[in-house]
């Protein structure tokens, strides 16, 4: 998604209302295919393209970068498995703890997907390194039309990409199936049953009933909450998207390490996004507000509930970026109204990149 329109000095002569989509990030796909190959296929390549986009827009239209020219790469891998019901998978590359930030959600002695933590630092920490990938087995039957309107008998490719991005940007556990948790920086770790490392950031909100899992001192006690069907997120603004309640966690029985802890429970979410599994036919690309407050809870910029932001103009100059000229600072998605002065008349300098 690229927005580049540079508007400067104008004047809005009347009251005007519309939906803020200021500085979203750009999410771009890497594809290792080979030409006239799965991506690149010279029938079907170009719509599979599109459909994976798309769901790109969707999750990069929420959130709001802290530096200029933030973006995100995602390596594409496409192959054929007749046999398996796997539909895709995906995870960050790299992760980064301890760099430093300014915000306050920020947390030491934890590992971070590289696209939260350059958000996070405020720079990208590692140039050159893409940043997760995603694994897209084509022998499924995807619906590859963008219009959200797949037959009964295909599977929504868009509702697969944004779901599988949804886990590259931090929807992505370190829990073991023998109650070991923590990873290195590039994804590893050296113990089944012990701390490898750091907690990932999405560890460090997974309560077992009101207790934080990775307080739990016993690896047999960490790997029966696991499976306990008693899995919370505790995080405030996840809570205060469900109505004040922690959404609950996928941990059922018997244990599976693709599904388990980083996902929704199905039963209490059974149309989101982020809860596991999709039905031909079906259409999940909705980020719901339980998905958004656990992103802003783990460190993105992002509005949990859209907002109405009011122009003030008391940030002593006429720049969008100044977060002072906002009656609270704007969001993607809020919805920015310029009240009427006693001249109508109003200076914005449109500085950020639309």
């Amino acid at each position: 998604m690229k927005r580049h329109f540079v508007w400067s000095g104008f004047w809005l002569i009347v009251a005007l209302t519309y939906c803020f989509e200021a500085r979203a990030i750009d999410i771009n796909w890497f594809y290792t295919d080979q030409q006239g190959q799965g991506f690149f296929d010279p029938v079907l390549g170009a719509q599979r393209r599109a459909a994976m986009q798309a769901g790109a827009d969707i999750i990069g239209h929420f959130l709001r970068p802290t530096y200029f020219g933030e973006a995100m790469t995602i390596q594409v891998n496409s192959y054929y498995d007749a046999s398996s019901n796997t539909l895709a998978s995906a995870a960050p590359n790299f992760f980064y703890g301890n760099f430093g930030s300014s915000d306050p959600r920020y947390q030491t002695d934890t590992h971070y997907p590289k696209p939260l933590a350059d958000s996070l630092a405020g720079h990208e920490l590692d140039v050159g390194h893409i940043d997760a990938h995603i694994n897209v087995n084509l022998a499924q039957s995807f619906y590859l039309g963008t219009d959200a309107n797949p037959p009964a008998a295909q599977t929504d490719l868009v509702s697969v990409a944004v779901h599988e991005v949804m886990h590259c940007l931090g929807f992505d556990d370190s829990f073991r199936q023998q109650g070991g948790y923590g990873v290195f920086g590039d994804n590893t770790y050296d113990s089944d049953t012990g701390v490898s490392g750091f907690p990932k950031i999405y560890d460090r909100f997974v309560s077992y009933g009101t207790s934080p899992v990775i307080a739990i001192g016993s690896s047999d006690t960490r790997a029966a909450a696991l499976v306990s069907n008693n899995l919370f997120w505790n995080g405030s603004n996840g809570a205060a998207s469900n109505g004040g309640s922690p959404p609950k966690l996928d941990a059922h029985s018997p244990f599976d390490p693709a599904v388990n802890v980083a996902h929704l429970d199905i039963n209490a979410f059974p149309t989101d996004i982020i809860a596991e599994g999709i039905a031909p036919g079906q259409v999940k690309q909705t980020v719901s507000s339980v998905d958004r407050g656990m992103y802003r809870d783990m460190g993105w910029n992002v509005s949990v509930f859209p907002s109405n932001v009011t122009w003030t103009a008391g940030g002593g100059n006429n720049l969008s970026s100044n977060n002072a000229n906002w009656s609270q600072a704007p969001y993607p998605g809020d919805n920015l109204t310029f009240s009427t002065n006693a001249a109508n008349v109003y200076d914005v300098k449109m500085d950020a990149a639309l």
